[in-house]
């Protein structure tokens, strides 16, 4: 399609980051996930609680089983349900900090 001139109409297409969510151009203030990729919520946790009580408190196999960050990104990406109780387990943890 032209515009008239002979050149291609503009076509704009939503961003979206590596974790295939939308970019920034819906700032979202009130959401705690904004802004924080996967890997910073995985590492965070694992810093929080460790492997062993992380896989206690979430009971899944990249958890309990020779745990890493890029073994459980990789299951998290894929699976909706479980991506959910680690993003929720993380707003928890968020919610438990003193804010700075």
């Amino acid at each position: 399609m032209t515009n008239g001139t002979g050149e291609p109409d503009a076509i704009f297409i939503l961003g979206r980051d590596k974790d295939n969510n939308h970019s920034m151009n819906h700032p979202q203030p009130n959401n705690p996930l904004h802004g924080i990729t996967l890997e910073q919520v995985v590492t965070r946790l694992v810093e929080h609680y460790g492997w062993s009580e992380l896989g206690d408190r979430i009971d899944i196999r990249c958890f309990t089983r020779d745990p890493s960050i890029q073994s459980s990104l990789k299951f998290l990406r894929r699976t909706p349900w479980a991506r959910k109780k680690v993003e929720d387990l993380y707003i928890a943890i968020l919610s438990d900090s003193p804010r700075s």
